[in-house]
Formats: structure tokens, C-alpha cells, sequence
């Protein structure tokens, strides 16, 4: 299961920063993958993910995290992480993911390393 609030914050409200809670897993990726979309549809191309209260990453996770950052280059964007836990953390340096998303400490330096 998985809950998630949206907000748009910035010096210019250009920044789509999305507030995860829960599994990211093959349950709930495609459904994350497909928010993630249609927000991108409408011109929010410089993302962050709260990451703070995700308690877990499948391969089907990293997946979506990996077509969310496919799609936003296309449109010119770039998707970053934040407050991710140190067991996530190590799963996303394991696959080398720290080379594709900026991971920060907080929301508030994802926001500010655009």
C-alpha cells in the first residue's frame, strides 16, 4: 500500500515535489508511475520525491524510477530524491542509482539544487 500528496513549491512554483508513504512495489508502481505522468503532462518537469516515509523499494519500484527519469529527460526535467532512508539509500547506490537521481537530505535541498 502506498499514500502520496502532491505539492508545487519553488521560487517560480515550477518544482512538483511528491510526499511518499508506504511500498513502493509491483502493486503500487504503475499507479506511482502514472501520477508521476500526469503531473509531467502538465508542464512540472523538475520533480522531487519525499522519499521520508517510504519504507520499501522493489525492483519494480526502481523500475518506475527509472522510466519516471526517462520520461521527464525527454521533456527537458530531471527527478530528484529526498529523505530517503539508509536501507533504500544502499539499495539505490547498489544499482548505481545515485549516478541517475540527485539524493538529498531534505525536500527543502532538492528544491534549492535546481
Amino acid at each position: 500500500m502506498i499514500d502520496y500528496r502532491t505539492e508545487v513549491v519553488g521560487k517560480n512554483e515550477d518544482v512538483l515535489v511528491v510526499h511518499l508513504r508506504g511500498r513502493m512495489d509491483s502493486v503500487t508502481s504503475d499507479f506511482l508511475f502514472d501520477v508521476f505522468s500526469s503531473q509531467i503532462e502538465s508542464d512540472l518537469n523538475r520533480v522531487v520525491i519525499d522519499c521520508e516515509e517510504l519504507d520499501y523499494v522493489s525492483s519494480s519500484g526502481l523500475a518506475a524510477l527509472v522510466r519516471l527519469h526517462s520520461r521527464l529527460r525527454k521533456a527537458g526535467g530531471i527527478v530528484k530524491l529526498a529523505a530517503v532512508n539508509s536501507s533504500i539509500t544502499d539499495v539505490l547506490r547498489v544499482v548505481h542509482f545515485e549516478k541517475l537521481f540527485g539524493i538529498y537530505d531534505t525536500v527543502d535541498d532538492a528544491v534549492l539544487a535546481f
